[in-house]
């Protein structure tokens, strides 16, 4: 199952973010409009974000214990 979190924040200057993530590993896309996200089965969600990282640069990896961990 596909999971959005939403966090209602402002940034001042959103390349604060992208600079965060970057240095986890990701390189999100941003675009000047909101765009859809999608879900693992590549369903189209109603959630939107400015900034998206890709879903190809996530990894699913369950454990023993059957949590999902993300790992990039």
């Amino acid at each position: 199952m596909s999971h959005f979190s939403k966090i209602a924040v402002k940034f001042k200057d959103q390349s604060y973010l992208v600079e965060a993530l970057q240095r986890f590993g990701f390189y999100p896309v941003v675009h000047k409009q909101p765009v859809n996200l999608y879900g693992w089965r590549g369903d189209e969600r109603e959630e939107i974000a400015h900034i998206v990282v890709p879903r190809n640069q996530m990894c699913v990896e369950n454990s023993r214990s059957d949590n999902h961990h993300l790992s990039s």
